[in-house]
């Protein structure tokens, strides 16, 4: 008796790509903590208390310490989230795009395009490095307090261009939704909910380069005087706003066309792409960045506006 094997290979379940993130995100994670804790230098000689009594402390001489681990651990945070944010929207967005395109050449092109367009944009950013990216006296004041500890400066622009890669593989992830050939209910509801998961993704990662970018700013207000500092939170709260309100276009250039797309084919199939109360959501979504930006100027420390320089 001969057995015949069959040669085909069974559908591969499109969850299973998904359990691949977890284990990468927990990875960035200690990897990238690492080296913000290093960066961060809070074991430094900047730290150690004056060769006094304990009970001979004055606040003025805990608060510079205080003001520093504040700043420096607030950066730190925001940082580590943001990479983590990044590495989730480019994580989902190949994911989406394997799900959404079966076939190789597809898959191809559209991964392709957006890893050459990414690597384009970190190494532009890369180059011009050591140029001005903001207002000259903001670089100035970031140089000499912040830019001391994240640093060589080539870190911070790889920080700037992080948020335009995440947002390029959101893109690709989206015009992937856009050319699935999927039209039945089903294809056609599962097209919606990948393009809500890639708008999410893409939400969340600028957000928090929002809160990273208006941290860093902030951070620097340490090289001023008591009577100056509201003056550099302003400046920063104005710097994370117009991010904000760029971040905000972004999504809605990439969220708009594909969901107006979708719409069609769902009205095709007698299916609404969403309640009222899910579109309001996804405005939200949508306008976060600008909304957080917006309202970083209302976030204020209150070490930092009674310590003195």
């Amino acid at each position: 008796m001969q057995v015949k094997f069959s040669s085909s290979r069974a559908p591969i379940d499109r969850r299973m790509w998904r359990a691949f993130i977890p284990p990468v995100l927990a990875i960035a994670f200690l990897a990238f903590g690492a080296v913000v804790w290093v960066k961060s230098r809070l074991r430094s000689d900047e730290f150690l208390l004056p060769k006094k009594e304990l009970h001979e402390l004055t606040v003025d001489d805990v608060r510079p310490l205080v003001d520093r681990m504040t700043s420096r651990l607030a950066w730190a945070a925001t940082a580590t989230v943001f990479v983590l944010s990044a590495v989730f929207s480019i994580l989902i967005s190949v994911v989406v795009t394997l799900e959404m395109r079966r076939d190789s050449v597809g898959r191809l092109v559209i991964l392709g395009f957006s890893a050459l367009a990414a690597i384009s944009i970190l190494v532009l950013f890369l180059v011009r490095s050591k140029k001005h990216h903001g207002p000259i006296f903001l670089d100035d004041m970031i140089r000499k307090t912040s830019g001391n500890v994240v640093s060589p400066r080539w870190l911070i622009a790889f920080f700037n261009g992080l948020a335009f890669v995440g947002i390029v593989f959101i893109v690709g992830g989206s015009c992937s939704v856009i050319a699935s050939g999927g039209r039945s209910v089903d294809e056609v509801s599962h097209q919606v909910n990948e393009l809500g998961l890639l708008l999410f993704a893409g939400a969340a990662l600028l957000v928090t380069s929002v809160l990273e970018i208006n941290q860093l700013h902030r951070w620097s207000s340490l090289a001023v005087t008591k009577d100056v500092r509201p003056q550099v939170h302003k400046a920063a709260a104005v710097m994370a706003g117009a991010v904000g309100l760029l971040f905000s276009f972004m999504l809605v250039a990439t969220y708009v066309p594909a969901i107006i797309v979708l719409q069609d084919r769902a009205v095709a199939v007698n299916q609404s792409v969403g309640s009222t109360l899910s579109s309001v959501f996804h405005i939200a979504i949508v306008l976060s960045p600008l909304l957080v930006g917006l309202g970083s100027g209302f976030w204020t420390s209150s070490s930092f506006d009674q310590s003195s320089p």
